[in-house]
């Protein structure tokens, strides 16, 4: 009886090790950097590479006057991602439940161990409101004023540290988040106690806004490629695999795999020292 019963144990930590063996852990994975594959939601510190110079630098040419159009840094989410978040408390409270006491784990591509862990400490920052959305984060700003170092530091003979508003020219759009990407930027140029003023912001502004006047562009549904590839077999097969990987027995709905999938995206944004736990989730 007692050498049946050290069996069962024994096989029970077997099966218990190859799972652990088995299941792909997202936030260990050094081989497939998804930080780097969020379009405009990644992080510029992330995105800029490490050979830098090669882009920069060309032999025998040098450089005599410099423009920038550069876009503003990581963000807050919009409103209407702000206000569905909290969604988000109940979907990882019915993931985890999904694995410890439903017991739907799947048995291939689950979560592993340490995954599910992370997922079960998130909480929402209820501290975002809906009033600050689209305002840029610390990340962003730090992102704006390294952008500039890095300019200074490969174009120092144009981008001298001593400012004067005849030499330097600067302006943004009226949002928040561009107008303190500016001030990120002039901070990394001439440090924190700098008097730049920007150019006046025109009413209608053509040369950073066009597509505000443009009428063929307000006119044209770019919608309709999205609507096409939501309603193809595709994205049908990975809300499915989606769903089963996190222990549901239906599909979820979209906008709860696009909400978890948006966190990811704005999380890895944010903190760039760590991996999100939704990106874990949303992960095939």
């Amino acid at each position: 009886m007692s050498n049946l019963l050290i069996s069962i144990l024994a096989l029970s930590f077997l099966q218990i090790f190859v799972h652990g063996q088995d299941d792909y852990c997202f936030g260990k994975d050094t081989e497939r950097l998804q930080t780097r594959h969020f379009t405009s939601k990644t992080a510029y510190q992330i995105i800029k590479g490490t050979h830098i110079e090669k882009e920069y630098l060309v032999p025998g040419c040098k450089p005599k006057k410099m423009w920038i159009l550069h876009r503003h840094g990581t963000r807050l989410p919009t409103t209407k991602t702000i206000k569905a978040a909290p969604r988000l408390d109940i979907l990882r409270d019915e993931i985890v439940k999904n694995y410890r006491v439903r017991r739907t784990r799947p048995d291939t591509n689950a979560l592993c161990q340490e995954d599910l862990i992370f997922l079960g400490m998130w909480k929402w920052n209820n501290s975002i409101t809906v009033d600050q959305e689209e305002y840029l984060t610390s990340q962003g700003y730090e992102d704006l004023k390294g952008t500039a170092k890095t300019y200074q530091r490969y174009y120092g003979d144009i981008l001298t540290k001593n400012y004067n508003n005849t030499y330097y020219k600067f302006r943004h759009t009226n949002t928040q988040r561009t107008t303190e990407s500016f001030k990120a930027f002039v901070e990394g140029l001439f440090g924190q106690n700098n008097n730049v003023q920007p150019e006046p912001i025109p009413e209608q502004d053509l040369l950073l806004r066009p597509y505000d006047y443009c009428e063929s562009w307000r006119a044209h549904d770019y919608s309709s490629e999205s609507y096409k590839f939501k309603h193809s077999a595709i994205w049908n097969k990975t809300t499915a695999d989606i769903s089963k990987r996190l222990g549901f027995q239906y599909s979820l709905e979209s906008m709860d795999v696009e909400l978890m999938w948006d966190m990811c995206r704005y999380e890895q944004a944010w903190h760039v020292d760590r991996t999100s736990v939704w990106c874990s989730v949303s992960k095939i």
